[in-house]
């Protein structure tokens, strides 16, 4: 919350001290909240953890900026989740962990995971810049096609020529013992890498649609090259 939203008021404070007319704010598909499919703009705004409410409340934020201001320009990206070379986050970990030929998960796999290629959303950024217009604008970005969870694993294991062994927990199980560790957490203090939450999300649906954002712009790279590109930075260079 500190850095989210006191920190878009401090921005939209010096904007306003000196009078800068446009701001291209990258906030996050999580304002939508988990397991939706096939949300575009208009989809409802749901946040289910402190992350996407910060999200929220920085737009909120700007919205307030813009009532006081209605000439001010304002462009709001809502990526999905991002990847790219030097990026640790979840998706480096499943890159990794498919690298060394195995893959663990919960349920079948068949739930959509939409991605977004790192430089695709740098030129986005770059596009909007060159391409004003008034008032504000919404845009999801999303790289498409939006793939299942097996089809990006399968995609990821024939760019790294890499048999991978596949385990999956029933989600059933899953749930059964985040909700047990949740228990134990809440007793002891002790925080788990496994909660319901996380199951849920893990087995949830993030299908994205980011038509808006493709009327004129078109990305340097297809899903497919971004992740192309990052798997031979990352695992193939020696």
């Amino acid at each position: 919350y500190s850095v989210n939203v006191d920190g878009i008021s401090n921005v939209l404070s010096v904007i306003n001290e000196l009078g800068i007319p446009k701001l291209i704010f990258t906030s996050s598909v999580a304002v939508y909240g988990f397991d939706q499919k096939n949300i575009d703009e208009n989809g409802p705004l749901d946040p289910y953890n402190d992350y996407g409410i910060s999200k929220l409340k920085s737009e909120e934020k700007i919205n307030d900026y813009i009532k006081l201001n209605p000439d001010f320009e304002c462009d709001i990206i809502r990526p999905t989740v991002i990847f790219g070379t030097s990026n640790r986050g979840n998706v480096y970990t499943l890159f990794k962990m498919i690298s060394k030929g195995y893959f663990f998960s919960i349920g079948k796999g068949l739930n959509i995971k939409s991605l977004c290629y790192v430089e695709n959303v740098a030129a986005f950024i770059h596009y909007l810049i060159n391409n004003p217009s008034k008032g504000k604008r919404f845009f999801n970005y999303v790289d498409y096609p939006n793939l299942n969870l097996n089809q990006t694993v399968d995609h990821i294991a024939s760019i790294l020529k890499v048999r991978v062994r596949k385990f999956s927990l029933n989600f059933n199980l899953a749930y059964l013992l985040g909700f047990g560790l949740d228990i134990v957490s809440k007793i002891s203090g002790i925080k788990f890498k496994l909660s319901r939450i996380r199951v849920k999300k893990y087995c949830a649906n993030s299908m994205f649609l980011a038509d808006r954002a493709f009327q004129e712009f078109n990305p340097p790279y297809s899903l497919e090259e971004g992740l192309e590109k990052t798997l031979k930075k990352e695992f193939l260079q020696n």
